[in-house]
């Protein structure tokens, strides 16, 4: 499968799988992604983030990242939480092997095309006819 193609399919499902999930999975998705990013930080950048953020430092890393992921998703507005989520459900799919990308794609995006297709011609028939 070209690149092009796998990304097009991830696109794809990660587009269903936002539409179809419901907004608190939505804002744990996004803690996740946001936690996420933070782990990556090093610690100096952490206790920057947390001075300005939060006025307080705390020894234990776990508990200052909570807070700032807290902090993150509270000042955040809806679309920057679906670009969190959307973030994290793209690394998610991108582990995926080629074989099992397309079957995830048989199952859940081809079924919805060919509904549409048919809701569509089903519309226009009963337009003409």
């Amino acid at each position: 499968m070209s690149e092009v193609m796998r990304e097009k399919i991830i696109s794809a499902l990660v587009n269903q799988e936002l539409e179809a999930t419901s907004w608190e999975s939505l804002k744990s998705l996004a803690a996740k992604q946001i936690e996420n990013e933070l782990y990556n930080k090093s610690v100096t950048e952490i206790e920057t983030l947390a001075a300005q953020h939060l006025n307080w430092l705390d020894n234990n890393i776990k508990r200052v990242i909570k807070k700032l992921v807290d902090v993150t998703l509270a000042k955040s507005n809806p679309l920057q939480i679906m670009s969190y989520a959307s973030k994290i459900l793209i690394d998610e799919y991108s582990m995926i092997t080629n074989t099992d990308l397309l079957s995830l794609h048989r199952m859940f995006l081809k079924n919805t095309e060919e509904a549409t297709d048919k809701t569509s011609i089903s519309i226009v028939l009963k337009k003409t006819g």
